[in-house]
């Protein structure tokens, strides 16, 4: 099992680059604080302007399962898929019971579907990434990139315990064929060697103009495929 993502100084996360584009340092946990590029593909409200939190004030919370539920179909892209849970977590952050109900129902259907084989891969990637969106979700409660208000009302204050999402992101992967917007997710809940290979495999399939190049490039990242066309 990897490390655990960790915050360094000055509350960034250091990744080492796959090309020749220049290492950057990453402000914030990869899943939380930065936005993905889904394509035009729908996903949960959120608000204009820049800044990795921003939820919508009228949006009614209790609505937060059954609507994250909804946007992941079978057919969701997987950047798509990051991007509602990514925005489901902090959604779920100021509310404990909606975030448990979240986290239960998006794992409940995973496991009601892994007799169902490859076609359950969709639903273990919701269920991993989920969980390594909470844990990093912990992370920036712990690392004080929050303050005041915001740190009271935050409530993903604990890991999930004794759960891997990490393993339930590579179960899905090795159900098919490699999926490239796949092993970018699992680039983002992993550090090191670990998230370098799985960069290494979006990066070698990443076709220019598509939303898994766009986000590669967002990253720091240049696709070689990308570069070639």
């Amino acid at each position: 099992m990897p490390t655990p993502i960790r915050l360094v100084a000055a509350g960034s996360l250091t990744l080492s680059l796959l090309t020749m584009t220049p290492p950057r340092a990453e402000a914030g946990p990869p899943a939380i604080c930065h936005q993905f590029n889904t394509g035009g593909a729908p996903s949960l409200p959120w608000a204009e302007g820049s800044g990795w939190r921003r939820t919508v004030a009228t949006y009614d919370l209790q609505r937060l399962t059954d609507d994250t539920l909804r946007l992941l179909t079978p057919t969701t892209p997987v950047l798509a898929r990051m991007e509602t849970i990514r925005r489901a977590t902090i959604y779920a952050s100021t509310d404990a019971r909606v975030a448990s109900e979240l986290l239960s129902r998006v794992l409940g259907r995973a496991i009601d579907g892994v007799a169902s084989g490859p076609a359950n891969r969709p639903a273990l990637f919701d269920a991993g990434y989920l969980v390594e969106s909470y844990r990093q979700a912990n992370l920036i409660y712990k690392y004080e990139m929050l303050s005041g208000a915001e740190k009271s009302a935050w409530q993903l204050r604990e890991t999930p315990k004794g759960l891997d999402g990490y393993s339930w992101i590579t179960s899905a992967l090795a159900m098919g064929p490699t999926d490239p917007e796949m092993e970018f997710g699992a680039s983002r809940v992993t550090e090191g060697p670990t998230s370098q290979a799985h960069v290494r495999k979006a990066l070698s399939a990443a076709r220019a103009g598509t939303p898994l190049a766009a986000n590669l490039v967002a990253f720091g990242y240049q696709p070689a495929q990308a570069a070639k066309r």
